[in-house]
């Protein structure tokens, strides 16, 4: 892998934001089927910089259907308003380095009607 893919994350005033995320590959038979991604641990964080210390936003990653090979990574509800920065996703597979999947900007607009 050459990289994270890049993500963009745009959100709008208080309306939530997820990300369903499907792990595939092709099997002996040339044909699409789910990974099993349960024995693996995801992370997902905002950041004002790349290089910031300070965590804005520490993501929820639901891995409830993992055997099944989806994720969803979300915002948590009410932590939307304002967020600005940047923001990754990570994945470990054991007790080996983190390898980030996902990664860009988040941006924030206000909400018209109120």
């Amino acid at each position: 892998m050459a990289g994270p893919a890049y993500w963009p994350i745009e959100l709008y005033g208080d309306d939530g934001w997820s990300m369903r995320v499907e792990f595939v590959y092709t099997n002996e038979l040339g044909a699409e089927a789910d990974l099993d991604v349960s024995a693996r641990t995801y992370r997902a964080q905002v950041r004002a910089t790349i290089d910031s210390q300070v965590v804005l936003c520490e993501m929820d990653v639901d891995d409830g259907d993992a055997a099944n090979g989806v994720i969803v990574v979300s915002i948590p509800h009410g932590e939307e308003r304002g967020l600005t920065g940047r923001w990754d996703l990570q994945e470990v597979i054991g007790s080996g380095a983190p390898t980030t999947l996902f990664a860009g900007p988040v941006t924030w607009t206000g909400d018209i009607t109120r």
